[in-house]
């Protein structure tokens, strides 16, 4: 079941010295050295007598599944899907996770949530100042986005149901498709154990937000099948401060159920096949923003939701890489009510259905000792049915490929030199066809990686954009950008220490902005508008090698402008894009000892305008969460007592206005769970 794919992060002992295995797999031996021992996460050990070798490549025997293992370097992202750039990774295995997903990517340099409320309420992502429909969200390689919004709701992903989150900023990679102007966040579900086991989470918090999981994993033969479930409800009736009384908010009870199989057959040793299927209810509150007690009281807009997503995937392991086949159905159904509303004497009530099938195929090879190519081809059907909307389908088709070269190696003072190209074409049936060609030059020296980049990327109208009545417009065409950056990742391994250090700088160029505009008598989409988003990130990153006591920073600086007139007397461009903080930064500590844990994260955000006009705004803000946990071992089973207390500071504050977030709150959780 060798791969041909370098093993980066491998420890090679010699007599006198430890030495780490380069991103590309490469350690430089000294020629005195008589035979080295090869340590690499998920391989057997190995040892080697250099006289032997007749070649200085080594091939190391991968294993399923072994006893507990300290991990000493945090998961990377599938680095080949994209050029390089600022790609982060979320290991939801291993941390103390009590927050729901929005929180946990808020802590993220570039990332600014939209939070429309507290738990369980509309939560959007901004990723590089850019849009929530320009940001990709994918559930293992598979879009999530609405086809008529654009955006997706995070807090109506069930995070304990993932195992990580790659972060992909900037829009320099080949997959993702519509929307990934700002980037991808690509979510993994938690795959399914080789063993009979079982996770069970409880947590209460406060205002009657109570949360229950389990997941039960159940092998069969060559068959690994996971089942997961979990409900969530919540009455969120804090209260709002308006003059000098406190009002106590309404319509923002929420009630949801997941349930997830997930299935692995070991078809061969080289050959694999994924069963996914999910499906997701929601019924809830759809407040407006809060302007004072009397429209607090008409304020009973309700929606519900009924989402179901099935895959299928083929995957097979060759000598010198491997390829894959998924086939996917995603529908989504939708409800609105809201009595204040009325059309003709009834009250507003709308129905909207969305259904997507879609098929992506991937190859990934190392087609020459030096030239790594990974290709792929994308096609899906999607379709609306809405009425608001109508009837309407169209067809989207895409190609790309990706070339990593290694143009030099231990050339002068440099580890490496890669130059990496790509090309894709995207085509839909309603537009027309988009081809995004992006380029990159990077530099390794003793850990040290710099890089630049360039590419493309586009969003395609939403069927909103397009048909909705009155108003839509079928002549739209797609937004696109020029996207830029150069930076730096460090990584440094010591005897008892793992640090890492990202910094980029970048630049988005957004032409053909959609914008909403007023008509005659309705507002309209126009393909009119220019935006420039640019700004620098920094994550810092530093643990033991036991992962017990960690210390993570990050920070951004963004400047999002409008740069075009959307009409002749339009005095909004040059302006910064309302709800975009301009700053932010995030601390979090933890450290434990024996059984017990603590951590604290602090932040700050910087104001954010309200309105293009730039005149009103919401004030700057800091937060101050910490957490205990307590670990035990009680008959072989894992108990987790935890206890978090959120907004210690008790600040009154607004990520959106008019819609007040939690005053100071807690969350109690407990989880119990087995030892293979």
């Amino acid at each position: 079941i060798w791969t041909g794919q370098p093993v980066s992060g491998a420890k090679v002992y010699t007599d006198t010295d430890t030495l780490i295995s380069s991103r590309n797999g490469y350690v430089d031996i000294k020629r005195d050295a008589a035979a080295v021992v090869i340590d690499a996460e998920n391989y057997f050990k190995q040892k080697v007598i250099i006289a032997d070798l007749e070649k200085p490549l080594v091939y190391l025997e991968p294993y399923d599944y072994t006893d507990a293992i300290t991990v000493v370097r945090p998961k990377e992202p599938d680095m080949r899907l994209a050029v390089p750039s600022h790609i982060s990774h979320i290991n939801l295995n291993m941390t103390d996770n009590l927050q729901p997903l929005s929180t946990l990517l808020n802590r993220q340099s570039g990332i600014a949530m939209k939070s429309y409320g507290g738990y369980g309420q509309l939560q959007t992502i901004s990723l590089r100042g850019m849009d929530a429909s320009q940001t990709q969200t994918l559930l293992d390689g598979i879009p999530l986005n609405s086809l008529q919004m654009g955006n997706l709701n995070f807090s109506s992903i069930a995070v304990n149901a993932l195992q990580g989150v790659d972060i992909y900023r900037g829009g320099n990679y080949m997959f993702g498709g519509n929307g990934a102007i700002g980037g991808v966040i690509n979510l993994q579900s938690v795959k399914p154990q080789a063993f009979i086991n079982y996770n069970l989470f409880y947590q209460n918090a406060s205002w009657n937000n109570n949360l229950f999981s389990g997941r039960l994993d159940v092998p069969i033969g060559i068959i690994k099948q996971s089942l997961f479930f979990e409900q969530s409800s919540g009455d969120n009736n804090y209260s709002v401060e308006d003059g000098e009384q406190d009002v106590a908010l309404q319509n923002r009870d929420y009630r949801r159920y997941h349930l997830n199989y997930n299935g692995e057959i070991s078809m061969s040793p080289n050959n694999t096949l994924d069963i996914f299927v999910s499906s997701y209810k929601n019924e809830g509150g759809a407040p407006a923003a809060y302007i004072n007690e009397n429209t607090e009281r008409a304020n009973r807009a309700r929606i519900s939701n009924d989402n179901t997503l099935s895959r299928v995937k083929f995957k097979q392991f060759m000598q010198r890489g491997s390829w894959s086949l998924q086939a996917f159905v995603r529908n989504t159904w939708m409800e609105y009510d809201n009595p204040a509303l009325q059309f003709d004497g009834e009250a507003l009530h709308s129905t909207h259905f969305n259904s997507e099938k879609g098929m992506q195929a991937r190859w990934n090879s190392l087609f020459a000792k030096k030239i790594l190519l990974h290709t792929g081809l994308e096609a899906s059907l999607q379709s609306v049915n809405s009425s608001d909307t109508g009837r309407h389908e169209r067809q989207r088709f895409s190609a790309y490929s990706l070339i990593d070269w290694l143009m030099a190696e231990n050339w002068r003072y440099f580890d490496s030199i890669h130059l990496n190209g790509g090309a894709r074409l995207e085509s839909y049936s309603d537009f027309g066809q988009i081809f995004l060609p992006s380029i990159a030059l990077s530099a390794t020296v003793k850990g040290l990686m710099f890089y630049i980049s360039a590419g493309k990327n586009y969003r395609a109208p939403t069927f909103n954009d397009l048909y909705w009545q009155p108003g839509g417009n079928p002549d739209l065409t797609a937004e696109k950008s020029d996207n830029y950056e150069i930076g730096m990742n460090y990584e440094r391994n010591l005897s008892f220490l793992v640090f890492s250090l990202n910094g980029s700088l970048y630049k988005n160029m957004v032409s053909q902005q959609i914008k909403w505009l007023p008509g005659d008598s309705y507002w309209m989409p126009q393909n009119i508008s220019s935006v420039k988003s640019d700004g620098f990130e920094l994550q810092i990153d530093a643990q033991d090698i036991n992962r017990i006591h960690k210390i993570s920073f990050s920070y951004s600086y963004g400047n999002a402008v409008k740069t075009s007139k959307d009409f002749e007397d339009d005095n909004t461009a040059g302006n910064q894009l309302p709800y975009i903080p301009r700053e932010k930064w995030s601390l979090n500590l933890s450290s434990g000892v024996s059984i017990l844990r603590a951590g604290v994260d602090f932040s700050w955000n910087s104001f954010r305008y309200t309105t293009m006009e730039n005149i009103d705004y919401l004030p700057s803000y800091y937060l101050l969460d910490i957490y205990s946990a307590l670990k035990l071992n009680v008959l072989g089973q894992q108990i987790e007592l935890s206890l978090a207390l959120n907004n210690i500071l008790n600040t009154r504050y607004e990520v959106m206005n008019g819609y007040p977030m939690p005053p100071r709150n807690y969350q109690l959780s407990l989880r119990i769970f087995g030892k293979p």
